[in-house]
């Protein structure tokens, strides 16, 4: 299903309920999308301004569930890089993590555990120290990286734009 909400805070805070409410009925195969309408609209004023065309163009674009919960919690810090637990789950914690243009981190591994992550907007550069040599790739909207136990990596925002990316933490049993 589409759940279509006011663009204002109060349709916006509704939206977050419904899907927090929602995630404990939810699998693959259902799930739900979100449609906020523009700011100060309802969807008579949607249909009113703009005719049905306006509303079915919305509606031909919602935004999963998954974004939905996170893109709340985005926020760019000048001083350093922003990060917020969005869920502790029994074998990892989600976590939201920000860069601005260059910022990025140190050299580091994860131990005994594994980490993985995905961009969620922007782009990042990873850089892997393998045999003493760094290989480094640019990962772009869309794009995962998994880093097994032990791995030496950083992670970096060369680019010029805002980024953001979601991770399930390490996973120390994995």
């Amino acid at each position: 299903p589409i759940l279509c909400f006011d663009g204002d805070s109060a349709g916006k805070k509704a939206a977050i309920r419904a899907a927090l409410r929602a995630l404990p009925h939810l699998a693959p195969e259902r799930t739900l999308r979100f449609v906020e309408l523009p700011a100060g609209q309802d969807p008579d004023d949607v249909v009113k301004s703009g005719g049905r065309e306006a509303m079915e163009a919305l509606l031909a674009k919602p935004e999963p569930l998954d974004a939905r919960l996170w893109r709340q919690h985005v926020r760019f810090d000048q001083g350093s890089r922003y990060w917020h637990r969005l869920a502790s789950l029994p074998d990892a914690d989600l976590w939201l993590l920000t860069w601005l243009p260059d910022q990025q981190t140190d050299l580091h591994d994860h131990g005994e555990a594994t980490a993985a992550f995905t961009v969620v907007s922007g782009e990042l550069e990873e850089v892997r120290v393998s045999d003493g040599r760094r290989v480094s790739r640019t990962l772009s909207r869309g794009q995962l990286s998994w880093v097994p136990a032990g791995a030496v990596h950083d992670v970096g925002n060369r680019s010029t734009a805002p980024t953001a990316l979601c991770t399930p933490g390490s996973n120390p049993w994995a």
